[in-house]
């Protein structure tokens, strides 16, 4: 199977549980319950992404769609956003992940070391990195 089949079967799956439509690439517009309603929640996934979510963590179409459900059932008002995680869909309240901090280390806060084979610590890498002062 294709995985623009899939993805389509993906959305006629949902659209039998609920109304489901393909409102742009990589979004899925479903209605779910809430409270004596329903209202309209996005699932940002796109055919590759289905695709790697139905195989490698679930196996099976049937197994990664009840996951798909079982997370829309379980999303709060606030939530109207299902994000694609690694093989996993993650409930929001945004429509893309946040963004991730840039990691700096400070100045001499880290740096690499060797063990000696008797377990003690050896040799650092910052004890042979010359310094940038000019003397």
């Amino acid at each position: 199977m294709t995985d623009r089949a899939a993805y389509e079967e993906l959305i006629s799956t949902l659209n039998e549980w609920t109304s489901a439509t393909e409102a742009a690439p990589g979004r899925i517009e479903v209605s779910i319950p809430d409270g004596g309603g329903f209202r309209t929640v996005t699932i940002v996934m796109d055919e590759g992404q289905w695709s790697d979510m139905v195989g490698p963590m679930w196996g099976s179409v049937t197994d990664a769609m009840e996951e798909v459900t079982r997370t829309l059932m379980t999303m709060t008002p606030d939530q109207n956003y299902l994000l694609y995680g690694q093989y996993n869909v993650v409930p929001s309240t945004e429509p893309t992940w946040p963004e991730r901090p840039t990691f700096v280390p400070e100045p001499g806060s880290g740096g690499w070391f060797a063990y000696n084979r008797d377990g003690s610590r050896g040799d650092s890498f910052a004890d042979h990195v010359e310094s940038d002062e000019q003397d």
